[in-house]
Protein backbone atom coordinates (compact mmCIF):
# COMPACT_ATOMS: atom_id res chain seq x y z
CA UNK A 1 0.00 0.00 0.00
CA UNK A 2 1.07 3.60 -0.13
CA UNK A 3 3.42 5.33 2.44
CA UNK A 4 1.90 7.03 5.21
CA UNK A 5 5.42 8.31 5.83
CA UNK A 6 5.29 11.44 3.62
CA UNK A 7 6.40 15.06 5.44
CA UNK A 8 2.80 15.95 6.04
CA UNK A 9 1.96 12.91 7.77
CA UNK A 10 5.37 13.52 10.18
CA UNK A 11 4.18 16.92 10.94
CA UNK A 12 0.34 15.78 11.70
CA UNK A 13 2.04 12.73 13.94
CA UNK A 14 4.31 15.47 15.56
CA UNK A 15 1.30 17.86 16.20
CA UNK A 16 -1.04 14.84 17.66
CA UNK A 17 2.19 13.88 19.72
CA UNK A 18 2.57 17.72 21.38
CA UNK A 19 -1.08 17.81 22.08
CA UNK A 20 -1.16 14.52 24.15
CA UNK A 21 1.83 15.09 26.30
CA UNK A 22 0.16 18.57 27.10
CA UNK A 23 -3.25 17.81 27.89
CA UNK A 24 -4.18 14.44 27.30
CA UNK A 25 -1.57 13.20 29.60
CA UNK A 26 -2.45 15.90 32.72
CA UNK A 27 -6.14 14.64 32.22
CA UNK A 28 -7.39 12.41 35.73
CA UNK A 29 -10.72 11.44 34.88
CA UNK A 30 -11.24 8.15 32.16
CA UNK A 31 -13.87 9.93 30.81
CA UNK A 32 -12.06 13.63 30.00
CA UNK A 33 -9.68 11.35 28.41
CA UNK A 34 -12.24 9.38 26.50
CA UNK A 35 -13.45 12.79 25.21
CA UNK A 36 -10.28 14.10 24.03
CA UNK A 37 -9.22 11.17 22.29
CA UNK A 38 -12.68 11.67 20.37
CA UNK A 39 -12.08 15.17 19.78
CA UNK A 40 -8.59 14.75 18.62
CA UNK A 41 -9.92 12.06 16.11
CA UNK A 42 -12.64 14.32 15.03
CA UNK A 43 -10.38 17.22 14.50
CA UNK A 44 -7.66 15.59 12.97
CA UNK A 45 -10.23 14.22 10.62
CA UNK A 46 -12.36 17.60 9.63
CA UNK A 47 -9.90 19.88 10.01
CA UNK A 48 -6.97 18.31 8.66
CA UNK A 49 -8.40 15.75 6.52
CA UNK A 50 -6.55 12.82 7.76
CA UNK A 51 -7.99 9.36 9.42
CA UNK A 52 -6.31 9.55 12.53
CA UNK A 53 -6.66 5.35 12.96
CA UNK A 54 -4.84 4.94 9.59
CA UNK A 55 -2.23 8.11 10.42
CA UNK A 56 -1.62 5.86 13.50
CA UNK A 57 -2.06 2.80 12.76
CA UNK A 58 1.98 1.60 13.22
CA UNK A 59 0.56 1.85 16.92
CA UNK A 60 -2.48 -0.40 16.74
CA UNK A 61 -1.15 -3.59 18.52
CA UNK A 62 -4.48 -5.56 18.51
CA UNK A 63 -4.95 -5.08 15.07
CA UNK A 64 -8.39 -3.87 15.56
CA UNK A 65 -7.99 -0.80 13.39
CA UNK A 66 -8.85 1.54 16.42
CA UNK A 67 -6.29 2.86 17.76
CA UNK A 68 -6.76 3.55 21.57
CA UNK A 69 -5.33 5.65 24.38
CA UNK A 70 -3.08 2.89 25.67
CA UNK A 71 -1.97 2.38 22.17
CA UNK A 72 -1.00 5.97 22.08
CA UNK A 73 1.70 5.50 24.80
CA UNK A 74 3.89 4.04 22.22
CA UNK A 75 4.08 7.20 20.65
CA UNK A 76 7.34 8.72 20.78
CA UNK A 77 9.24 11.35 18.38
CA UNK A 78 13.03 12.38 18.83
CA UNK A 79 15.58 13.12 16.68
CA UNK A 80 18.78 10.92 16.11
CA UNK A 81 19.78 11.76 12.28
CA UNK A 82 23.53 13.12 12.25
CA UNK A 83 24.79 14.83 8.73
CA UNK A 84 28.14 13.31 7.85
Amino acid sequence: GESIDTPRNEHLRLWAHEVLRIFFDRMKQESDREWFLETMKSVTSECLEEHFDYLFRHLDKDKSDVVDADELRRLFFGGFMAEG
